[in-house]
């Protein structure tokens, strides 16, 4: 069930990042599928560090925020490259 949350914050920061980036170009799908994949990834990366600490979790969800976040920054300077060269 956990997943699922994952995959749906991963959507919403996606969807943040589409709405904060400066250019039109970069397509939403884009910027949700990186978000949802930087998630699920930072989700996996910090249960495979072995890393247990208890409680809420919020540690690992912090990380694949984290790691959702850069993975559409680098979707959207990917995409915006074009524009400024």
């Amino acid at each position: 069930m956990a997943i699922l949350g994952v995959v749906i914050a991963g959507a919403l920061i996606g969807l943040l990042g589409n709405r904060l980036a400066s250019s039109k170009q970069i397509p939403v799908w884009l910027t949700i599928a990186c978000g949802v994949g930087g998630a699920v990834g930072g989700w996996l990366l910090f249960g495979v560090s072995g890393d247990d600490v208890g409680g809420s979790g919020w540690l690992r969800w912090i990380v694949a925020s984290g790691v959702a976040a850069a993975a559409v920054i680098n979707a959207c300077l990917a995409f915006r490259g074009d524009e400024n060269g």
